[in-house]
């Protein structure tokens, strides 16, 4: 019988029960030296593999944090006459006991949240804590941190074990794309752990809200270093190989990709390809005569931090790079007139090939900035437009633009894109699918 035989009740009407009730009676004195949390843990993360929301992880934390504040409870209310008649009986609860009462006597706050990261430790510690009446607040909140730390690696093993070896490939690509964003996460966590346990281990008076203060600023400093540290100094967004220029004929087209990516496919949601530009004309001339300037690109023009800040004081901040099998625009414009920092029409263009006649083919992205938000691109985390999602106004918007510019344009819409409505999942955009093939 295979793994997924035996774990066919994952989809019984009692799996949550199951998963809340075991991770609760882990941490219920008495009762958790018979029953180990890690196996309901591991089972919820195979199950939100399986399908299941990821709201099971909230279920698995308020479980086992139950299970904390019920032994803490009972120790406070019936500890010293429970404690004392079972001690008598037991070897191992007395080691246990032992243990738990120094780690408590000497640094109350560390042991109550470590507990749950020193295995047998986390079945006494809570009682042990309501004996000794250690205020309700600070084994509330210690005891929350420590089983969100302690359970969340057992959840990730489990989701993990369901995924499988792809799921390591995975971890590894978002590692490669990602490592400015690895790199500044770790030393974050690292200082910010030093600012925790020194501020646990010296019992300062400083309060809660200058250590959370503190521990902001270190994760603040870290995004603006990792932002400028890739923007404007390293090299790490122009790495891309240089493309090839090869004849084309127009009718092949179609069997060309339609959308793009701010980086890997397997990590970024796409944008749309939806237009089509045949042309002898310079890209620069053509935008001129449209009253569109042409914009800087990280990939295309090494700037300055001064620079950057110059072009956002005149509303025509950089265009972020996106890629068509692996290669940024080639050019980016957007209009001189109705455009801010915030909300611009814009457009990227991929010189893909040449016709027999020798004009340039080139694919286009038309699309409209709308909002700011912090978002994956390429190696780092950073502040990015959102684009609006009804790209096919943009289309519109620029055909229209061209036609009056270029009366004698030829245009055609073709259904060459993937049509995509607006429910559509893992979309940042819905499109009619419809792509312009513009002759100039």
């Amino acid at each position: 019988m295979n793994i997924e035989a035996w774990l066919s009740f994952l989809h019984s009407p009692w799996l949550l029960a199951l998963l809340f009730g075991g991770a609760m009676a882990d941490a219920i004195i008495g009762v958790g030296f018979f029953i180990y949390g890690e196996v309901f843990f591991l089972l919820g993360g195979y199950a939100i593999a399986s399908g299941h929301g990821y709201w099971i992880v909230l279920l698995l934390w308020s479980g086992a944090w139950a299970g904390d504040l019920l032994s803490y409870w009972l120790g406070h209310k019936y500890g010293k006459s429970l404690l004392y008649g079972r001690l008598k009986k037991s070897k191992r609860l007395r080691a246990n006991y032992r243990k738990a009462r120094s780690q408590l006597h000497q640094r109350q706050k560390f042991a109550i949240f470590s507990a749950r990261l020193l295995g047998p430790l986390s079945w006494v510690m809570p009682f042990i804590a309501g004996v000794a009446k250690v205020q309700p607040r600070t084994f509330i909140l210690y005891s929350g941190i420590g089983v969100l730390i302690g359970t969340t690696q057992f959840i990730v093993a489990g989701y993990l074990l369901h995924q499988g070896i792809s799921m390591f490939d995975n971890i590894l690509l978002i590692v490669r794309e990602y490592q400015y964003v690895v790199i500044a996460s770790l030393i974050a966590v690292i200082v910010s752990g030093w600012l925790i346990k020194n501020h646990l281990r010296t019992q300062r008076k400083e309060g809660k809200i200058k250590l959370a203060s503190k521990v902001t600023t270190v994760w603040l400093v870290s995004f603006i270093t990792m932002n400028y540290s890739y923007f404007f100094v390293s090299n790490a967004h122009a790495t891309s190989p240089k493309q090839q220029i090869q004849p084309l004929q127009l009718d092949a087209i179609s069997e060309l990709d339609f959308q793009v990516y701010a980086g890997s496919p397997k990590l970024n949601h796409p944008q749309p390809i939806n237009l089509v530009l045949v042309t002898d004309k310079g890209l620069k001339q053509l935008h001129d005569q449209l009253g569109w300037i042409e914009n800087k690109t990280f990939s295309s023009d090494k700037l300055s931090f001064r620079q950057y800040v110059g072009l956002l004081k005149q509303g025509t901040p950089p265009v972020s790079d996106l890629y068509h099998q692996g290669y940024p625009q080639h050019y980016a414009f957007q209009p001189v007139q109705k455009s801010d920092l915030i909300n611009r029409e814009h457009v990227r263009w991929w010189r893909v090939g040449k016709t027999e006649q020798g004009k340039d083919i080139y694919l286009g992205s038309v699309s409209r900035d709308n909002e700011v938000e912090i978002k994956p691109y390429k190696g780092v985390i950073t502040l990015l437009h959102d684009i609006d999602p009804n790209v096919d106004s943009s289309r519109v918007g620029f055909n229209s633009a061209l036609k009056n510019a270029y009366p004698s344009a030829v245009m055609a819409d073709e259904a060459l894109a993937p049509k995509i409505s607006k429910h559509q999942p893992q979309q940042d955009y819905w499109t009619d699918g419809l792509v312009t093939v513009i002759e100039l």
